[in-house]
């Protein structure tokens, strides 16, 4: 069995978006890696046609042009691996990351002690899943760390790997819907939230945004990008009730005040702001 590699140099701040677009449009993995003064994104393909993967790559990166996340559609190199040099190859991107006091991702491979009171996500090789290193998902995490209360009701928009559903399931919160409209993201998701033990915790629903989602929720998550959180805002009210709480991610500086802007044309005030890499997470309140 053979993996197809998939690598790409991208600009620092956009690596965890280029990353996490590959793997929805079908990439089995991603990892990014600093290496030569420049950021690489790499993607994983096993056992796929080669004009499959071709295809996937030039769409993901076309809809981040779309967006206005790529001015130029990078080139990239298309290699294979063999099943041994993957696996031991996908350990060396990944080591333990103390989000905060409470919360911890580790890859399964890695000894970790936890500090006393802190939650541990589990990652394990081979499994689409954001890794939490660096830029949105690392804020939401811290977010969610900081803002998350046991029992509370969570909705999950965009699961995606569904790393963030997961942490919240070990945070102690009580009801999770988690919602994605890619059926290979939610059932990788499954597989995740299985790993980490909370499989019965967390209804994952293939639907489009918040169309699969009955509330009402204390707490909305949505780390997707800046056009879909827009197209979001305007429909929250049918599952956040005044009082309740909206974490969103995925949209770059630039992008800030035009959420900023909808978030405060729809009733919102900002709780709090989160920034790494260039990437800002905002938790605002439904007034």
């Amino acid at each position: 069995m053979a993996w197809w590699v998939v690598e790409l140099p991208v600009d620092d701040p956009l690596s965890e978006a280029v990353a996490d677009a590959l793997h929805r449009a079908g990439a089995d993995g991603a990892a990014e890696e600093w290496r030569g003064g420049r950021t690489y994104v790499r993607a994983f393909w096993k056992d796929a046609p080669e004009a499959e993967v071709r295809g996937q790559v030039e769409r993901a990166l076309a809809e981040l042009a779309r967006v206005g996340l790529l001015a130029d559609t990078p080139a990239y190199t298309l290699t294979t691996l063999e099943d041994q040099d993957w696996l031991e190859g996908w350990k060396q991107y990944f080591s333990p990351i103390e989000i905060a006091p409470t919360l911890a991702i580790v890859p399964s491979w890695i000894p970790f002690d936890a500090q006393p009171g802190q939650q541990v996500v589990t990652l394990d090789p081979g499994m689409a899943f954001g890794t939490g290193t660096h830029g949105t998902t690392y804020t939401c995490l811290r977010a969610l760390a900081a803002w998350l209360r046991p029992g509370m009701a969570v909705c999950d928009v965009g699961t995606g790997s569904g790393i963030l559903a997961i942490a919240a399931a070990k945070l102690g919160a009580g009801r999770i819907v988690a919602t994605d409209h890619d059926d290979l993201a939610v059932r990788v998701a499954r597989e995740n939230a299985a790993l980490n033990g909370v499989a019965g915790r967390i209804d994952f629903r293939v639907s489009d945004l918040l169309a699969g989602a009955d509330g009402p929720f204390a707490l909305v998550l949505a780390n997707i990008l800046a056009p879909v959180v827009l197209a979001l805002i305007p429909a929250l009210p049918a599952v956040l009730p005044p009082g309740g709480l909206f974490i969103s991610s995925g949209y770059i500086l630039t992008q800030e005040a035009d959420i900023r802007a909808a978030l405060e044309g729809a009733g919102h005030a900002l709780r709090a702001r989160y920034e790494r890499e260039g990437w800002v997470t905002l938790v605002s309140e439904r007034r």
